[in-house]
């Protein structure tokens, strides 16, 4: 917050200092050139084109509260999260299978548990249509393509929900792969099996009756299932070797280094799409909505620090963040801004405490 702080506050320094050499020079030579400040390092980089007006900054940012608000519903009631986000045009008022789909996969903030009950509603067989063909399985074994599927939501506990999702994930998965199987059929019951094995092996909640499978009887449940053929054992060999060595985590149970790649894969999937463009812009063209933004969480932040640490060095930084955070409101003329900030720092005086007996003020300014 203080980084930020700071160079918004070089920003304002230069505008006033440019401000002035041109005033200075116009009363002495009547030049208007602007001269550049030497408070703010030149970047490097080039500034962007077409970069979005304040109006189109605000637009987006409107977007963004309605798309975190049809979050919200989504998670409560996945049917009205949908029709929210139609009724604010977020999402077409027809609903697009393509545009729910992008919805469901690239918004973190989804509870996967809805994401399942929603695509395996029979109702919506046509954006599960969509979301199973969003998957390019080409050249991928049938358990790491399932891995790849289920990481994005959390299977339903009914078995005909289950049973739905699988047989779509199988049909698609085998058409991806040239079709290597003897039918879809054999592709299902394959995918299948690999999900029981991974709770055969790596299930510790259910007290066990048996050993965990071993791979021949994994291959024995699998005989003749391909069309009255026998799966490629080596195959098989190479998916229970590595189901029994990684276990397939489902969405809800994901921590630790097994959620942050999944993050970062969705992270790298939306900056492939257009929504994920950088964009430089000149220095401090955005920096009154920024400050707009941070004021009230860097006020506080201030004010914890400066009233619980007992560092001096933190006292300085603190006194400089509420220094800085007053020139910048002062800057651009954000009174109520600048009134909140001196209300936070009267509380750290004698001020606030007028009601109170000259004893009581005699004791606050020794404790304090």
């Amino acid at each position: 917050l203080l980084t930020i702080i700071d160079s918004i506050e070089n920003h304002c320094n230069s505008r006033i200092l440019t401000e002035k050499q041109v005033d200075s020079q116009k009363q002495s030579e009547g030049n208007t050139s602007v001269v550049p400040s030497s408070c703010v390092m030149i970047s490097r980089q080039k500034v962007s084109q077409n970069i979005p007006s304040h109006e189109q900054l605000m637009a987006i940012k409107r977007k963004k509260k309605l798309l975190a608000t049809g979050t919200e519903h989504f998670n409560v009631k996945p049917k009205k999260g949908i029709q929210f986000l139609q009724e604010h045009h977020i999402l077409s008022a027809t609903l697009d299978p393509l545009e729910v789909v992008q919805f469901l996969k690239e918004n973190p903030h989804l509870d996967k548990k809805m994401i399942g009950e929603y695509i395996s509603s029979r109702s919506n067989l046509v954006v599960l249509d969509a979301f199973v063909k969003s998957f390019d399985f080409t050249d991928t074994r049938i358990d790491e393509a399932l891995r790849l599927y289920l990481e994005t939501f959390r299977l339903p506990g009914e078995s005909p929900l289950i049973s739905l999702l699988m047989e779509h994930f199988a049909e698609h998965w085998h058409k991806c792969n040239n079709e290597p199987f003897a039918n879809a059929d054999a592709a299902f019951t394959l995918a299948y099996a690999v999900i029981m094995l991974n709770v055969d092996q790596h299930n510790h909640n259910v007290k066990r009756q048996n050993n965990p499978m071993t791979p021949d009887e994994f291959k024995r449940n699998l005989k003749k299932v391909n069309g009255g053929q026998n799966f490629d054992q080596d195959m098989l060999d190479d998916i229970y070797l590595a189901i029994k060595n990684e276990e397939i985590v489902m969405p809800a149970e994901q921590t630790g280094l097994v959620r942050e790649n999944y993050l970062w894969k969705v992270l790298l999937r939306r900056g492939e799409g257009k929504d994920g463009v950088y964009i430089h812009a000149p220095n401090g063209l955005f920096d009154h909505d920024l400050f707009s933004l941070i004021w009230g969480p860097t006020v506080a932040a201030l004010s914890f620090m400066f009233d619980k640490s007992i560092d001096p060095a933190i006292y300085q930084k603190a006194i400089s963040g509420f220094r800085k955070c007053a020139m910048i409101s002062a800057h651009y003329g954000m009174s109520n801004d600048f009134d909140n900030l001196i209300v936070s720092l009267c509380k750290f005086t004698m001020l606030v405490n007028s009601n109170e007996s000259p004893d009581s003020l005699t004791i606050s300014f020794g404790g304090n």
